[in-house]
C-alpha cells in the first residue's frame, strides 16, 4: 500500500469477572488479547502470513473542514446529491461497521481472505479510512464528512493490509460487488493493470453497469525506460485515479513494482483527513487509494443525481468537466485533470450522436401580407405610379365589359317577336 495513517498508542479493554483463580486467569487473557486487537470488533482471519496487530484508533476531531472538502466544493454539490440510493464497494481490507458515521449503511461484504465470514470489521483501518472518504454523514462538531454522506458502502476483504494482495483476489473481489449489485466498485487494494485475470474482472463489472475505480498503483514520475501498461481507457467504465497534494502536486511512488499507470483523473489524495477504526477520531492519510476514494464518492454523487447512465457515461462526465491541465488531454502524469463534483452535476452535456430533444408542437401562425418598401426615393415613385396605373387600367377594363353587357341586352329587347 502506498498510505501509512498516524499510529497512537493502543488502548486494552477489560471485562468484569467473578473473583476465583480460573477468572482471574481468564481476565489476564482476555485483557491481553484485547489489547493486541485494539477493540477491533470483530478480529478478521489472519491468512498469507499477515500480522495480528490491528491498527490503533484516534481521540479528537477537528471543527473545522478539511482543505480537500474546501478544494472540491462539496457542500455546494451537496444540494444537489448525496448518493442516496448509491452502493460503493470497497475491495480492500474491510471496513469498521460500528463506525458511528456509518450507522446502517454498511451491507454483509464476504470476507475473501478468511474464505468464511463478513467482511464488517477492518484491523487494518484501510478499508475504514477508505469507507469515510466516500461516505461517512457529517457529526457535530466534525468539519469532517464523505464525498458521499447519504451512500450504501459494501465491505469486501481482499487482503490483511500487509503485502501485495493476490491479483486473483482482487479480481474475484471486483466480481463479488458486481453480483452483489454495486453501482461503484472501488479498489482500495493494489490495482496492477498487466494482469489478464484483473482487466478481465473490470471488462465484466463494466458490463453490468458498474464503474471501476482503482487507484493508479504505482503514480508516474519514474524514468523513462520503464515498460508501459497497456492503456486502461480501452475500459469502458474505468477510472484510474493518482493523488493530488494541497500543493497541486501528483503523488509520486519512489520505487514502483509494476509500469506506470497513466491516470485518467486526479483528486486530493495527499494530507487528507479521514477517519480511524471505530470513529472516535480523525487520521491524516497519503496515498493514491485515497484520491481514488474522492472520485468513487462523485460517482455516487452524480449517478444518483442523474440516473440511467452507463458506465462509460459517468466517467465521460468527470473527464469533461474536470479542471483540464494545461496540455495536450489526456496528460500522461494528470489525465484529463483534477475532478470538480459540482460542474459534473450541473454540467447539460451532449452525448455525440444523441438526438436532439424534441420541440414542442407548432402552433398556427396567421402571416400578415407583406408590403413591399424600398428607402430609395425614385424606385419608391415609381412603384406608387406603377400601382396606380395597374388600379386604373382595371377600373376602366370593369367599366368597358359593363358598356357591351348593356348593348347587348339592348339589342336583344330590340329584336321582334315571332
Amino acid at each position: 500500500m502506498t498510505s501509512e495513517t498516524s499510529r497512537p498508542g493502543a488502548t486494552a479493554a477489560g471485562r468484569r469477572h467473578r473473583t476465583t483463580p480460573l477468572r482471574v486467569a481468564a481476565c489476564v487473557s482476555t485483557v491481553w488479547v484485547a489489547g493486541l486487537f485494539a477493540l477491533a470488533p470483530s478480529p478478521p482471519a489472519v491468512a498469507d502470513g499477515a500480522s495480528t496487530d490491528c491498527s490503533s484508533t484516534p481521540d479528537g476531531v477537528s471543527p473545522a473542514a478539511p482543505w480537500e472538502q474546501e478544494a472540491l466544493e462539496l457542500p455546494s454539490a451537496w444540494r444537489l446529491s448525496r448518493g442516496a440510493g448509491i452502493t460503493v464497494a470497497v475491495v480492500d481490507t474491510g471496513v469498521d461497521a460500528t463506525l458511528p458515521q456509518l450507522a446502517g449503511r454498511v451491507q454483509l461484504g464476504p470476507d475473501l481472505i478468511a474464505t468464511t465470514g463478513n467482511a464488517d470489521s477492518d484491523c487494518s483501518g484501510h478499508g475504514t479510512a477508505l469507507a469515510a472518504i466516500v461516505a461517512a454523514a457529517p457529526t457535530a462538531g466534525a468539519g469532517f464528512a464523505g464525498v458521499a454522506p447519504a451512500a450504501t458502502v459494501l465491505p469486501i476483504r481482499v487482503s490483511n493490509g500487509t503485502g501485495a494482495p493476490d491479483p486473483s483476489k482482487v479480481a474475484a473481489g471486483i466480481l463479488r460487488a458486481a453480483s452483489a449489485g454495486a453501482q461503484v466498485i472501488l479498489v482500495g487494494a493494489d490495482y496492477d493493470p498487466s494482469s489478464a485475470v484483473l482487466r478481465e474482472a473490470v471488462a465484466a463489472a463494466a458490463r453490468r453497469s458498474c464503474v471501476i475505480v482503482p487507484a493508479a498503483e504505482p503514480t508516474l514520475g519514474q524514468p523513462a525506460t520503464r515498460p508501459t501498461a497497456a492503456p486502461t481507457s480501452a475500459i469502458p467504465g474505468l477510472a484510474v485515479v493518482s493523488a493530488l497534494g494541497q500543493n497541486d502536486t501528483v503523488l509520486s511512488d519512489p520505487a514502483p513494482p509494476r509500469p506506470a499507470v497513466t491516470p485518467d483523473l486526479l483528486a486530493p489524495g495527499t494530507g487528507v483527513t479521514t477517519l480511524g477504526r471505530s470513529g472516535r477520531g480523525t487520521v491524516i492519510v497519503s496515498g493514491n487509494p485515497f484520491a481514488a476514494a474522492f472520485v468513487a464518492g462523485v460517482v455516487a454523487l452524480v449517478d444518483a443525481y442523474l440516473p440511467g447512465q452507463s458506465p462509460a457515461e459517468l466517467i465521460s462526465r468527470l473527464e469533461v468537466t474536470a479542471d483540464h491541465p494545461a496540455a495536450d488531454l489526456p496528460d500522461p502524469a494528470r489525465g484529463w485533470g483534477t475532478v470538480r463534483p459540482m460542474a459534473a452535476l450541473s454540467a447539460n452535456l451532449t452525448a455525440p450522436g444523441a438526438p436532439a430533444p424534441a420541440l414542442p408542437p407548432a402552433e398556427a401562425i396567421r402571416v400578415p401580407r407583406l408590403v413591399a418598401t424600398s428607402h430609395h426615393p425614385n424606385t419608391a415613385a415609381l412603384a406608387s405610379t406603377l400601382g396606380a396605373l395597374g388600379a386604373a387600367t382595371v377600373v376602366a377594363g370593369i367599366s368597358a365589359c359593363l358598356r357591351a353587357r348593356r348593348r347587348r341586352l339592348g339589342e336583344h329587347r330590340s329584336l321582334p317577336r315571332p
